[in-house]
């Protein structure tokens, strides 16, 4: 056998005919330069050198075989090759063949091709070309194919490997997001717990009658920093719930119009203060009852308002409300914002709902988180809406919130009340509980001494009988020794929270069914109200639930449906609203010495001397002084002095 390169074809003929042998090994020489040319007398021969080749790693393309030969066939040769190594080509070349043998060779051996004895030079000659050939194409498509199962298997572990690490990143953002939620959370708790202290303290001092009006503007001060400071952590916790996906619809029915009526009496004021109009359009098509989440719609014009109002320094701002339809909302209302303010610089407008953002005039202004238009934004995208933004700078800016809309079934129309509702020019405030009224128990579980002294002042001052407990346990041995008709009870307290002494007095009503604690209502009190569900809350025990800080007459009014009380009152009459151009004719009024006197310290940026002068002003100007007042406390200072104008002597 010759010596063969790695790199040259073999082929191998077998007959048991040397004769032939070399005839046929010499016809391929000549056809097939640079290829081995192997020859065996029989089957068994055969065999031994395409093991010996293989061996020497020369691949053997072609097997050329007689059929009938002593000992082992030409079918049955081709067959065991086949068997060994499928690549190989096989042609049957003899004479005396049967069709059994050659059906078998076909069948069993994959046989390329057939050629009867005596063959023609050309025709073998065109034949194993021809194999050569389709030899070659099938070894490099087998190598193509292997490549690409190389080039697969290796896609398919990077895939694997790619989606590992995406579960890796996947769990360490879930854990990342479960550490934000826990210490949003704890800071919500850790602030709201004595900013509840804080608001609740100031705002039920201001009910004393005897304070000096530097004491009221004091208080007054105070409260509406700690809302200030509350708005701030809500926008932050708003943020995290809707990044979260922890925000729902909370669908109902009410009045629309009674809604943005509510809202201009909010905002008017704050518009006087800076001698802006504030104007709210209500066009004739808008429905006066609709079914949609009054909270959230609430919460985005309130911020949409707020922000033209703190932007715009002279003109106006206009509340616009129209129904319309657009290609994705069949029946709509659009609520406009629009403003004569700062407005915004073309490259920002892109920016306007990103969160943490602020435009160049809100940096300048130094207030709020960035958070508010993203929050309105996503609000609306939630309520199945979308809240879009024109504005150019100099000229003032242009919201446009719009919304899909239901109207409420007749029914509920007729539910929600025949009588027709005004705004009210005076509120109402609780001064006890009204006479021949059985005596109301209420325990009150915090374990925050300031927040239980809170609660215990103002209800006792009201009438009701109080008891305190600093945790769940302490609450439950009250509960079943004194038998409170109400428990205000705080979620988290140490040794026993809120929820665990919960379940264990309504445990003991099931068993207790003619006892007074079966008849008991629990309120659930929270400062981390953005890791309360307030539905599973409800449903696990709970009669209803305020989030600290709370107002004290939502508190009062949680009471009085859960007990059934009632109170009486007191009406606290809304001061008077001034129109700006009034207020500024009014001042008129004033001594000028005092005038100037309040300009130039104006002009020096001087709070102090300002508030001092304005307390100076008697009963009769307490209008005044309270608009005033509001004009100091947001620190503008130049609209003082604008509204003073040339009226004053220096």
């Amino acid at each position: 056998m010759q010596t063969t390169s790695k790199r040259n074809f073999a082929i191998i003929c077998v007959d048991d005919e040397p004769l032939v042998l070399d005839s046929l090994k010499e016809q391929l020489k000549r056809q097939c330069p640079g290829c081995v040319i192997e020859i065996a007398e029989s089957g068994e021969e055969a065999l031994e050198i395409l093991s010996e080749l293989q061996a020497d790693n020369c691949p053997v393309a072609l097997i050329i075989s007689d059929q009938i030969m002593p000992g082992m066939k030409g079918d049955e040769l081709l067959i065991a090759i086949h068997q060994q190594n499928p690549t190989v080509l096989k042609i049957l070349l003899t004479g005396q063949a049967s069709p059994d043998a050659v059906f078998r060779a076909v069948n069993q051996a994959n046989l390329y091709r057939y050629i009867a004895k005596p063959w023609e030079e050309a025709d073998l000659n065109l034949t194993v070309t021809e194999a050569l050939r389709r030899y070659q194409q099938d070894i490099q498509l087998a190598s193509q194919n292997e490549e690409l199962r190389s080039i697969n298997a290796s896609l398919e572990q990077k895939v694997i490997d790619r989606t590992a690490q995406l579960q890796q990143a996947k769990e360490v953002a879930e854990s990342a997001n479960h550490a934000k939620s826990a210490f949003l959370a704890n800071m919500s708790h850790e602030l709201r717990t004595p900013l509840s202290s804080i608001m609740g303290f100031s705002e039920l001092l201001s009910y004393d009658t005897n304070l000096t009006p530097q004491q009221s503007n004091s208080l007054r001060v105070i409260n509406q920093s700690g809302n200030h400071l509350l708005s701030l952590i809500n926008d932050v916790l708003e943020m995290s719930k809707i990044e979260a996906g922890r925000h729902s619809l909370e669908r109902s029915d009410f009045n629309l119009h009674h809604v943005l009526e509510d809202l201009y009496t909010m905002m008017v004021s704050k518009a006087q203060t800076k001698t802006l109009q504030f104007n709210l359009n209500i066009a004739p098509s808008v429905p006066e009852f609709i079914s949609a989440d009054q909270r959230k719609l609430r919460q985005i014009l309130i911020n949409l308002l707020d922000n033209a109002i703190k932007f715009t320094d002279c003109g106006q701002v206009n509340l616009r409300v129209n129904t319309v339809c657009t290609e994705t909302i069949a029946n709509g209302i659009c609520f406009e914002v629009e403003d004569t303010g700062q407005g915004i610089a073309a490259h920002e407008l892109s920016q306007v709902f990103e969160a943490f953002m602020q435009t160049s005039s809100g940096r300048n202004a130094q207030t709020g988180t960035g958070l508010g238009l993203s929050i309105s934004r996503q609000l609306s995208l939630l309520m199945g809406g979308d809240l879009t933004v024109s504005s150019e700078l100099g000229v003032g800016s242009d919201f446009r919130l719009t919304l899909p809309i239901e109207l409420p079934l007749q029914l509920v129309l007729q539910l929600l009340g025949g009588t027709d509702r005004t705004t009210n020019v005076s509120t109402r405030r609780v001064t006890g509980l009204a006479p021949n009224q059985p005596t109301r128990r209420i325990l009150i579980a915090d374990d925050t001494l300031e927040n239980r002294e809170l609660l215990s002042q103002l209800l006792n001052g009201l009438g009701f009988e109080i008891r305190e407990a600093g945790n769940g346990r302490t609450a439950i041995l009250l509960a079943e020794q004194w038998h409170p008709h109400l428990i205000v009870m705080n979620l988290r307290m140490p040794d026993m929270d809120g929820i665990t002494a919960m379940r264990y007095l309504r445990d003991q009503e099931i068993s207790a069914m003619d006892s007074p604690i079966a008849a008991l209502k629990i309120l659930a009190i929270s400062a981390s109200t953005f890791e309360a569900d307030i539905d599973l809350l409800l449903r696990s025990g709970f009669d209803s639930f305020l989030g600290k800080p709370f107002q004290i007459g939502t508190l009062l009014e949680t009471i009085a449906a859960q007990l059934g009380v009632t109170y009486t009152y007191m009406e606290v009459v809304k001061p008077e609203l001034i129109e700006p151009l009034d207020l500024a004719q009014q001042m008129l009024a004033l001594p000028t010495a005092w005038r100037s006197q309040l300009y130039l310290a104006a002009a020096d940026l001087n709070l102090e001397p300002c508030m001092a002068l304005i307390a100076e002003l008697g009963p009769d100007q307490e209008t005044i002084a309270k608009a005033l007042t509001d004009i100091v406390d947001n620190f503008r200072f130049d609209t003082l002095m604008e509204m003073m104008g040339d009226n004053v002597i220096y």
